[in-house]
Parts: C-alpha cells; structure tokens; sequence
C-alpha cells in the first residue's frame, strides 16, 4: 500500500508532500501552446484518467487545460471535444487577442472574455468537480508580486476562475497582475515557466511534463 500525501498548511501555498511512489504531470503553458496541451488532453479522457495521478500542477494557459481534464474524472466524449474546441473554435479569432481592444477599454488579451465568458458559460468549466475526493490534487502556479516567487495554490470551485485570471496575467498582454486573497499574482511563468525541480524536491517519483 503506498503512504499518503503528506499535505503542507493550508496557509502555506506549496506544493504536497509525497511519500512512496507518487506520479505527477506539470502542464507547461505558454500562450496558444495550451492548444497543444488542450489536444493531448483531450485523448488522455479516454484513455488515461487524472486520477492517474497524484498531483496535478498547471502553468500559465496549461492551467487552463489542465482544469477542463481534471474537471472530468471519467470519460466525457461530448464534453472534453468541447473543451478541445475551444482552442480552435473561440480562441483562434480577434475576441481573444485584437490590437484594436485597448481602443475599446480592454486589454490586448481579453481574459474576461477567456475566463468569464468561456470557462464560465459557454463552454463551463464544472468547477464544483475540483472539490470531490475522486481527482487529484490540482495546483495553479503563479508568480506572487510582492515576494517574487512562486506559489502552488490548491484550484477549488471557490478559487479556480480567479486563479486562472492571475495564471494568464501577463505584462502588456493584460494587466500583469491579479487580486487573489489580498496578494497580487501575475503567470507563474515570469519566473519559472517549466518549475519540475519543485515537484523533484517535494518527493514526487514518476513525473510528466507537457510542454
């Protein structure tokens, strides 16, 4: 039998601990290269489950995907080719990303488009999922403004929207920062866009990494 997770303070915003043999998949981000992360996961709902593995840690728009195949435990045929298009059906034109939105009050990338329309509506992200015991230990990382490092916050149905706005908050793109519980958070990858030596020191033994 394998030893448990063994959890870090809830007020400690860092990755679990694992004891024994534990798997990990780190989803690197990187703008529309969540498209490919998006494709992969996709397949993965068929024929590899997330609870595959034991934590699950989502970087930039890889938090992105990572959030829609954590959000669907078993297989979704319907909803997962939903979530896939979306990289290619709702974000491939000019509402995501247009020149001419600062003329219109918004920013380059259009995250109220992306998280408040998208995730939220159209194609709904089932946030309420995250809290069941069934799924894996699902991570966003982001880059904490005031002490410049990085945080591996726990997505709940209370938090994931907000944590995916300070996982894409990019400079110039957007307004590069984010409120979340009184701290400002920008994309994890300022800092460290692909952070595999935090999940080797915090024990994990078998890690993939989606880039």
């Amino acid at each position: 039998m394998q030893s448990p997770i063994v959890s870090e303070s809830p007020n400690q915003p860092k990755l679990p601990k694992a004891k024994g043999t534990k798997r990990a998949l780190l989803v690197e981000g990187g703008g529309m290269k969540g498209a490919f992360s998006g494709g992969v996961l996709y397949a993965w709902n068929r024929f590899l489950r997330p609870n595959y593995f034991d934590l699950v840690v989502g970087v930039s728009s890889g938090a992105c995907a990572a959030a829609y195949y954590v959000s669907m435990p078993k297989e979704e045929p319907i909803k997962s080719e939903k979530a896939l298009a979306v990289w290619y059906r709702d974000l491939s034109g000019r509402k995501l990303i247009s020149f001419l939105h600062p003329f219109q009050g918004k920013t380059l990338l259009n995250q109220e488009y992306l998280i408040d329309f998208i995730f939220r509506k159209k194609v709904r992200l089932e946030s309420e999922t995250l809290d069941r015991k069934n799924v894996p230990h699902f991570v966003v990382a982001v880059s904490n403004l005031h002490t410049h490092s990085i945080e591996y916050i726990k997505a709940t149905s209370a938090n994931v929207f907000d944590l995916l706005k300070a996982a894409t908050s990019l400079p110039i793109a957007t307004r590069g920062k984010h409120w979340l519980n009184g701290k400002l958070y920008s994309d994890a990858a300022i800092l460290n866009p692909l952070p595999i030596q935090d999940i080797i020191e915090a024990g994990y033994k078998e890690i993939v990494v989606m880039v």
